[in-house]
């Protein structure tokens, strides 16, 4: 049976606007028409200085909420009223105390023109500035000029509230883990255009570290991270030395999660309880890459590493890679703490299989090594390698067994291992090696680099890198030095634009290889956006025959473009580079390089 229900028009109408009004309710964006409101455009008057207009487009609702018109010029006026209060806050902040804004539309423009009148005044500077220490009179602050404020400079706010962080961080360091402001006076003179401050600082109580408390540990042994503790118990407090901690725990690679947390007070003997909150990650994973260089061709890696092999974050990595040239095969064994709290040792072993142009060499070598951290950043490391290896170069066979007694310097303050932005890298290493093959045909290698990171522009970043190096082999005639030992030039390492070892001397077509070499290498790295950058770079070079840097080999440039998109294990690069001093029918027109992390 069929039911019919007959509704008088009243109630139809009455059910339409339930059902529109439900529908507005439940999707703000629901119209039945074109949406009503009243277009407009918003411009500034009597400033000149467009960055700070910029800024106040930035905190502007009329800006924000451009699309979202209102339904009658009032609500409009309104919305304009709450931007210059916004406005006024943002000039008094910047020291513009005097500043006054005033309203004005065009309602017969479309869209509605709404305009604010700026008169910004002239900066109030600083004419005083007082700061005292509360209830501890031996307690000193440091002198008015180291904090960053001047006086007869303007006065601002951001600045200012920088500077009183930077006083509460000093009297941290210096021990006093909870000092506060505990007044603060901020006198606005409009007569003479003048600010005074007075701001009275509470330091609170002093404190010393005591023993650091571990918690989470599973697999990690306790006496292993506390190796890492920066400092003794009685030792005055101070938070860079908790940082300290946070980075080498991090550097660890043992961890997911690390929390240090200070207590909330300093207990009745004056020691304040540090909290040192673990999540240990697996230990154990494998990794995989590739790259893909137009000079050497497609290459993989594939490895497999432990880092906690001995409950004591001893690390062992296996990998092996291969590519057109090169097949190997390597074991690394690095151990923390070896003897000395600030030592390490490191063994490896590997096997190679190389055959670039210049030669085809078949290898097993290791060795050990003990490295000693000087200082942050700052390590040297000495130990000792052989080396077995079958060279074949020009048809000619030769068999070598080397000793070597490898010594190495180097300072790091770089800010990031794959990407970074600021700081530098200083690496010199210097490697005498005997041969038992021919007694008679021991040499030393040396090389040097260093590598500079100068930001330019924080947002957009804009970073300039550059790099420098030079090798020397002395003690040996060039027949007399293995193919594999000597220094070549060119490549994705080295000059981008020429093929891999092709810069230097050379018989006919085929890389002779040189007894020294000098390198350099110009970025400037440009980020488009938060994921995409781009490079132009500058490289030049050459390996030479002689000893000293002199033997007639032309120093070759290369130039080209790159780009970079950041992956969260580091850049992921693509350089496209050009020789500028082409060899014709040697060098091709171009080299492209596909490969993870920065160039240097």
């Amino acid at each position: 049976m069929t039911q019919a229900v007959l509704r008088s028009p009243a109630a139809c109408r009455l059910q339409m606007v339930f059902v529109v009004f439900l529908a507005a309710f439940l999707f703000p964006g629901f119209s039945l028409g074109e949406p009503s409101g009243i277009p407009y455009e918003t411009a500034f008057k009597g400033l000149e200085d467009r960055s700070v207009e910029a800024e106040l487009r930035m905190i502007s609702d009329m800006e924000k909420l451009r699309d979202r018109p209102p339904a009658g010029i009032g609500l409009l006026r309104s919305r304009a009223e709450r931007d210059r209060e916004r406005f006024l806050e943002y000039f008094h902040s910047k020291g513009w105390y005097a500043a006054e804004i005033t309203v004005s539309m065009d309602r017969d423009e479309t869209p509605v023109k709404v305009f604010f009148h700026v008169n910004t005044g002239p900066p109030y500077l600083l004419e005083g500035l007082d700061i005292q220490v509360a209830g501890k009179s031996e307690v000193e602050l440091p002198p008015p000029s180291e904090t960053g404020l001047v006086l007869g400079e303007r006065f601002e706010a951001g600045p200012f509230l920088s500077a009183q962080d930077r006083l509460l961080n000093r009297l941290k360091r210096r021990g006093f883990p909870f000092p506060s402001v505990v007044d603060r006076r901020v006198t606005v003179n409009h007569r003479d255009h003048t600010v005074c401050v007075k701001m009275s600082i509470d330091p609170g109580p002093s404190a010393v570290f005591g023993e650091a408390r571990f918690e989470g540990l599973k697999n990690v042994e306790e006496r292993y991270v506390r190796k890492m503790v920066p400092w003794k118990p009685g030792d005055r407090y101070d938070p860079a030395l908790l940082r300290t901690l946070h980075r080498d725990l991090s550097s660890t690679g043992l961890f997911a999660g690390i929390k240090i947390t200070e207590a909330e007070e300093v207990d009745g003997k004056g020691v304040l309880p540090v909290t040192v909150s673990l999540t240990e990650r697996k230990h154990r994973s494998v990794g995989a890459s590739v790259n893909y260089l137009s000079d050497e061709g497609p290459g993989a890696e594939l490895s497999w590493e432990h880092r906690n092999l001995l409950h004591h974050g001893e690390r062992l990595v296996l990998s092996a890679s291969g590519s057109d040239f090169t097949k190997d095969a390597s074991a690394r064994f690095r151990k923390p703490f070896f003897l000395r709290d600030d030592q390490w040792l490191r063994i490896s072993t590997r096997f190679a299989d190389e055959r670039p142009d210049a030669y085809e060499s078949r290898s097993l070598s290791g060795g050990f090594e003990i490295e000693r951290e000087l200082g942050e950043g700052l390590t040297v490391a000495g130990g000792m390698g052989f080396k077995k290896a079958r060279i074949t170069q020009f048809g000619v066979r030769e068999d070598y067994t080397l000793l070597s007694l490898p010594l190495s310097f180097s300072l790091d303050t770089s800010d990031d291992l794959l990407d970074p932005s600021r700081g530098g890298r200083l690496t010199v290493e210097t490697t005498p090696m005997g041969n038992f093959e021919h007694t008679d045909r021991g040499f030393v290698k040396m090389y040097a680099r260093y590598r500079k990171y100068l930001p330019v522009f924080e947002s957009p970043s804009v970073v300039l890198a550059g790099s420098i190096a030079a090798g020397l082999i002395t003690g040996a005639q060039q027949i007399d030095i293995p193919a594999d030992e000597r220094f070549y030039a060119g490549g994705g390492g080295s000059i981008r634009g020429y093929s891999y070892q092709s810069v230097g001397p050379l018989i006919g077509d085929i890389p002779y290889g040189g007894r020294s070499l000098i390198e350099c290498s110009f970025e400037i790295r440009a980020a488009v956006t938060d994921h995409i950058g781009i490079v132009a770079f500058l490289d030049g070079g050459t390996a030479y025959e002689s000893g000293d840097f002199s033997s007639g080999e032309s120093f070759r440039w290369g130039s080209g473009l790159g780009f970079r998109y950041r992956t969260p294990v580091g850049p992921l690069r693509f350089d496209i580079g050009l020789p500028l001093n082409r060899r014709e029918g040697f060098d091709d027109r171009f080299q492209f390089y596909l490969s993870l992390g920065q160039a240097f």
